[in-house]
């Protein structure tokens, strides 16, 4: 998806006008909460599975069943809401055909991991109550209708996917349904509600909506210190040199040609509340930078919840001219990498943000599964048919680059949900809260998922110099950067938290 998509932070209102009779209750709700609603509501078409006969046109709705789909395509394809509310008239089909025609829409809204409220449809009163009340001015009560011809069953909120939410005992306190309470008019026709009685329903509707569980931020990095000053150890571990201990892969098992240190001219403070990695070329050409890891290695999706990790950023300055080289990145590691007891590919990668040789572009990605024999640990082209490489590794499951001009510039949010809440699992990619990749558990076997996924990992961020994807990328010049490229550019973190919401 482009950055265009809709954000996360939103209510989708789906339904026939049924359902669009509550926007006006929903969007107050929205507002209280900060956030947006997106209106999916066609007049008397069912979300329900049913075929249904246009009154307007005369023949069958095929147009409701294209819009049926269109709406789930593009739910699966955007960003993933906070909520959704489905509604509708009850009375398309009998109760038994419409319970059935009930169970694929529900599926695949149950799919998204999205909490569902389904709205018992309000009482049809089959007459035009403001015509009623106009000439019964001394008398409202004359335009009061029997309840029990006034609802239907409503197999929707009986459906255990859904939080049912009912006002039919408020609207039809008796046997009878008023046209008028408390001095409000109910209805606008013969069918719907006001806007007033939705207005007045409000705060009962809000209090019984089932927003997800709230996140727990989990960890919080703290950047305040003098410029100048050391990164605190308490939370953080400074890697130095071109491997790990023991060197099981020279050169970061990427190419780069730094040295990272624990120099604070490399890694440091800047006094304003921020981290910066700053990158150095010695007189003799050699090159020294920054890589830090989070002590802790137990950041992990709780089963049948969402693990999130973000960061906001501002990437160096630094444009393909100078930037040469350039390669910031903010990823993750399975604590299996770190400890060896599953090692890379296999105990996962996730590359929250890759951005390479100054360029006005991203890549995001997953490592996991196993890397063939033949390749090199460095980016290059894998043979996507391959079974014994589901993940196409070294390159890995990508969104390949992706442009993003406003990166260039700039402190932007960088974010990765690893959501285990729907079906199947995701794990999604954002800049600024929109969704630019995301990768669904079925793309992989799920023993390559598991590995990849289901336990700790631990924050990386770095900025390398030179290697093998910035060459794949920039040439010769950005896999060993010279003097074309320019010195002293930091990647800067402000901020960098991770939180986890429970199922």
């Amino acid at each position: 998806p482009a950055l265009t998509s809709l954000p996360a932070n939103r209510i989708v209102l789906i339904g026939d006008s049924h359902a669009g009779q509550w926007f006006s209750a929903i969007s107050r709700i929205a507002a209280d909460r900060h956030l947006a609603v997106e209106e999916r509501v066609k007049q008397g078409c069912p979300f329900a599975d049913l075929e249904v006969t246009s009154p307007v046109l005369g023949r069958d709705y095929r147009e409701c069943y294209t819009w049926r789909a269109s709406v789930l395509d593009q739910l699966r394809e955007e960003s993933r809401p906070a909520l959704i509310v489905v509604s509708e008239l009850d009375w398309y089909a009998p109760p038994a055909q419409t319970k059935a025609a009930w169970n694929e829409p529900l599926q695949a809204l149950a799919g998204l991991g999205v909490p569902i409220a389904a709205i018992h449809d309000t009482p049809k009163p089959d007459t035009d109550i403001p015509v009623c009340v106009s000439g019964s001015p001394h008398d409202w009560n004359a335009c009061a209708f029997a309840k029990n011809s006034a609802l239907a069953t409503d197999p929707l909120t009986e459906d255990p996917r859904v939080t049912p939410i009912d006002f039919s005992s408020l609207l039809c306190p008796g046997d009878e349904c008023p046209a008028v309470l408390d001095g409000v008019l109910l209805y606008r026709d013969d069918s719907h509600l006001t806007d007033a009685a939705a207005y007045l329903l409000t705060s009962r509707l809000a209090a019984q909506l089932p927003f997800a569980s709230p996140w727990h931020t989990v960890f919080a990095a703290d950047f305040q210190g003098p410029a100048g000053a050391p990164l605190p150890s308490r939370d953080w571990l400074i890697d130095t040199g071109h491997c790990y201990p023991g060197c099981p892969a020279p050169d970061w098992g990427t190419g780069e040609v730094e040295t990272v240190t624990a120099d604070p001219a490399n890694v440091h403070l800047d006094g304003h509340g921020a981290l910066q990695l700053t990158p150095l070329r010695a007189p003799d050409g050699t090159w020294t930078s920054g890589r830090i890891e989070t002590r802790r290695s137990d950041f992990a999706a709780p089963p049948g919840g969402e693990l999130r990790m973000s960061a906001e950023l501002t990437l160096p300055d630094v444009t393909p001219a100078d930037g040469a080289g350039y390669w910031p990145a903010f990823w993750a590691l399975g604590s299996g990498v770190r400890d060896g007891s599953d090692p890379w590919p296999g105990g996962g990668e996730i590359d929250v943000l890759e951005a390479l040789n100054g360029h006005p572009s991203l890549w995001s990605t997953l490592h996991c599964g196993t890397l063939p024999a033949n390749a090199g640990l460095g980016k290059v082209p894998a043979n996507p048919a391959d079974p014994a490489n589901p993940c196409h590794e070294p390159t890995g499951l990508t969104s390949a680059e992706h442009s993003c001009p406003s990166c260039a510039s700039g402190q932007h949010e960088y974010s990765v949900d690893v959501d285990r809440s729907r079906t199947p699992e995701q794990i999604r990619w954002s800049v600024d809260g929109t969704e630019v990749f995301h990768l669904d558990a079925t793309q992989v076997d799920p023993a390559t998922w598991d590995a990849a996924v289901h336990h700790g990992f631990f924050v990386v961020l770095d900025l390398a110099v030179g290697g093998t994807f910035p060459g794949q990328v920039g040439g010769p010049a950005a896999a060993h950067p010279g003097p074309a490229t320019v010195p002293g550019r930091p990647l800067t973190v402000t901020t960098l938290q991770v939180s986890t919401r429970q199922g």
